[in-house]
This record gives structure tokens, sequence and C-alpha cells, in this order.
């Protein structure tokens, strides 16, 4: 666990969180080769290039309105374009699923570093779980990860949640 974020987020909701991540990811190549697509394809966060991608299967596993781990409350606010991304938040934590690839300058995230300004201290902070991709095969997660950024977006403190011998060893 992340010293910054106890009492903030427990091992539990982590583990829910991360196993939702990964259960997506194995409905996701259960099914993008087959016409059953659409079935996992609602269209809440469809990419801005109309593609059904892996991240766009991802953030499908927390549609708003749901509650996880008892009190995280998932919305999907709108940014810029129409494009959502699930927040999962809390009156301690507000959290995003975010690829590899996702823009980490972008406008939207700067409020939500602010969050871990003044050393932590806040009632609210703010941190993300990214999961990583194979260079080659995009639709392949390598490493999932727990990060925590400072009030600029730096990421100050980072778990390895699962590596990609345990996330093969989880979808076999």
């Amino acid at each position: 666990m992340i010293k910054q974020l106890e009492g903030h987020i427990s091992e539990q909701q982590i583990n829910l969180i991360r196993d939702k991540i990964i259960n997506r990811y194995k409905e996701y190549l259960s099914f993008i080769k087959t016409a059953n697509t659409k079935k996992i394809f609602s269209g809440e966060y469809e990419a801005h290039h109309r593609k059904h991608t892996l991240s766009q299967a991802i953030s499908e596993a927390f549609p708003d309105g749901e509650i996880i781990g008892d009190d995280l409350l998932v919305s999907s606010p709108e940014y810029g374009s129409g494009h959502k991304r699930p927040v999962l938040s809390n009156d301690t934590i507000v959290i995003h699923i975010l690829s590899e690839t996702s823009d980490f300058k972008a406008k939207y995230l700067k409020e939500y570093y602010l969050k871990n300004s003044n050393e932590y201290l806040n009632k609210q902070l703010y941190c993300y779980f990214k999961f990583c991709t194979n260079r080659k095969n995009r639709d392949q997660i390598v490493s999932i990860s727990l990060c925590l950024p400072d009030k600029n977006g730096t990421v100050i403190e980072k778990e390895k949640l699962l590596n990609k011998k345990a996330i093969f060893q989880l979808i076999e």
C-alpha cells in the first residue's frame, strides 16, 4: 500500500478495481475476434476514432452509477470532444483508470492532481490505476500499477499490482 493513500483507499478496494480490470480484460480477449464484440462495448466510453479498443473495454467495466467496495461511486464526466473516462470517488479518494498511452499532461487531469497538494494532507486525494500494454500488441496487458502523482502530475509513488507473468496466469 502506498503510504500516503492509507486511510483513503483500502486494500480491498484496490483489489476489487484490479480484479474488475482483469475480468474485463479476459472478456475483451475472448470476444475481440468474434462477432460478439458489441456485447462488451455499450458505447459509453467509445474512443474518438470510433474503434473498439482495450482502453474502451476497460473503461466500460466501470459503468456510471456503479458502487465499488461499499462506497466508491463511479461517474463518467465528459472531457472535451465528448470523450468520457470513469471516475471512482468517495469522500477521501478520486481515482481514474488510465492506459499508459493517456495524455498525463491533459488539462482535465490537472484539477485532479491539485488534490495532492498540501503534502498529501487533504481530506480527498487523487490516484490512478495505470495499465500498460505490449508495444507490439496493444491488446495484451503487461502490467497494472497504482500511481500517486504529486500536485504537478509527476508520479512520486507507484505500486505494481500485477506484472505480465501474474496477468498471464490469471487469464489462462
